[in-house]
């Protein structure tokens, strides 16, 4: 068995990539054209992914050091 990666580490790595990945795709979808609505969303989809994400670890930390 390999050295595991810490987990923190690993998911920060793909949170990158998949934010690279969205916009990527935004930027082929639209045709790189900033006045396509769908434009609009390049940045805000993915700011509202990595505060999701925080909100839901933070969350789930709360909760386990509250149980015996």
């Amino acid at each position: 068995m390999g050295a595991e990666p810490p987990r923190r580490e690993f998911w920060t790595k793909v949170g990158y990539g998949l934010t690279a990945a969205w916009m990527v795709f935004v930027v082929v979808w639209t045709d790189n054209d900033p006045s396509h609505p769908f434009f609009n969303f390049i940045f805000a989809v993915p700011l509202a992914g990595w505060i999701t994400v925080v909100a839901v670890v933070k969350l789930v930390g709360f909760i386990k050091s509250r149980d015996p």
